[in-house]
């Protein structure tokens, strides 16, 4: 499988839009550490993300700073304010 551009620049938006983060001053953003933009893989494969700004937690932590991630996979974007359901896809 090729990640293309296009391909990661979905995924990141889908993982902007879903990260919960309380309100900050400081500038937040996530990014894709692995696989490289245009790498191919195999599965499976390990996806890293950088964050800065604010702190990982797991879901249900609830401080300023301070969000989680969802990766969605061949399935559609969840739109910005709804939640990501607790399925076998998400």
């Amino acid at each position: 499988m090729t990640i293309t551009t296009q391909f990661m620049r979905r995924f990141a938006a889908a993982a902007l839009v879903t990260t919960c983060v309380a309100a900050s001053a400081y500038a937040q953003s996530v990014s894709f550490v692995e696989p490289a933009d245009g790498a191919t893989v195999s599965s499976p494969f390990k996806v890293k993300f950088a964050v800065s700004g604010m702190e990982v937690k797991p879901a249900g932590a609830v401080a300023p700073n301070v969000g989680h991630h969802h990766l969605l996979i061949n399935a559609e974007p969840v739109k910005a304010g709804e939640v990501v359901p607790a399925d076998a896809t998400h």
